[in-house]
């Protein structure tokens, strides 16, 4: 499929951007534009928060209630891209706190909080 895009991390499973699918006209005009521009596009699986923490670090969390929730493939693959962009990437569960999921680990959250 011409809208893809396969990023791996090291060592870890290769992630696809799923082509964009709206119907809103201003993004699927902006998805045309970008496509007719040889860009790989998406809006599905964007992490549920981008926070920014007290010392100027970006992170993704992906929110879930139960511990035994799971992110969707898109969520998964979204995260992946993003880690290995270098964007700290994590879930956090109501009654679990963190888990790290990709990238580098932010040094700022403890995985038990």
């Amino acid at each position: 499929m011409a809208n893809e895009l396969a990023i791996s991390e090291k060592g870890g499973a290769a992630a696809r951007f799923r082509p964009y699918n709206t119907r809103r006209r201003s993004e699927a005009a902006f998805g045309d534009w970008a496509l007719d521009r040889a860009w790989t596009v998406t809006s599905k699986g964007w992490p549920d928060f981008l926070c920014l923490t007290p010392k100027n670090r970006i992170v993704c969390v992906e929110a879930k209630h139960l511990s035994t929730d799971r992110m969707t493939e898109e969520q998964g693959d979204m995260m992946t891209v993003l880690g290995a962009m270098g964007i700290p990437c994590y879930t956090w569960h109501v009654q679990g706190g963190f888990t790290h999921i990709s990238g580098p680990k932010c040094d700022e959250i403890a995985e038990t909080d």
